[in-house]
């Protein structure tokens, strides 16, 4: 369900959960273990989260929710939230690189990076409470610190949809490319980033 490639010092985690990346149980337990992992390898110096499929992630498998207890859903989303605060205090530089859908818990993972790239078919939201439930793995924390706090509410009041245009107007995400220029685009900032002194980013981020 997951690929890692490493170009020079960087890292490239490829999500591959078909069809659309979402959120299982299973998924999102070997992608916690692997960013612990990378977390304590000493060669790395930043880290890329993309997908080897149409979509970046479509958030929770709803279908194998349906099935949970409510202690099973509520512990579930307390995974999720755990795997968006071990990336959000991931000691280097990261970055998400976004095509096609990119929406609830995969939104939040999103957010957990310190930077977001995306293609002109890149498509966001946090549909939550169109579903009677809120982005609880932290989408109404690290949303509106991202694009302000109105703008925030307008995505989560709503569940609206927004495209890559409107995603880069409110600054959720900091360029939009081609969807076969997105990879090199990331790499290349994660190069810039990544050639100053991992002590003081690591400080920084801390």
């Amino acid at each position: 369900m997951l690929t890692l490639k490493k170009e020079n010092n960087i890292y490239i985690l490829s999500l591959e959960n078909k069809p659309v990346n979402a959120l299982s149980i299973d998924f999102i337990s070997e992608l916690s273990s692997l960013i612990d992992e990378l977390s304590n390898d000493d060669n790395i110096k930043g880290l890329i989260v993309s997908s080897n499929l149409k979509h970046f992630c479509a958030g929770a498998d709803l279908k194998e929710r349906a099935s949970m207890s409510t202690e099973e859903s509520i512990n579930t989303v307390y995974s999720i939230k755990s795997l968006v605060s071990k990336i959000l205090n991931f000691p280097h530089p990261t970055l998400s690189l976004i095509g096609g859908a990119c929406l609830g818990g995969g939104l939040e993972l999103a957010c957990s990076c310190d930077f977001r790239l995306c293609s002109d078919t890149a498509v966001f939201s946090l549909p939550e409470t169109s579903l009677g439930i809120i982005p609880g793995a932290g989408g109404t924390q690290l949303l509106p610190r991202i694009i302000g706090i109105t703008n925030a509410k307008e995505m989560i009041f709503s569940g609206e949809k927004i495209d890559a245009n409107k995603a880069l107007s409110y600054g959720l995400v900091s360029c939009v490319f081609n969807k076969t220029e997105l990879l090199d685009s990331g790499l290349k900032l994660m190069s810039k980033l990544t050639s100053n002194s991992s002590l003081a980013i690591n400080a920084t981020k801390r």
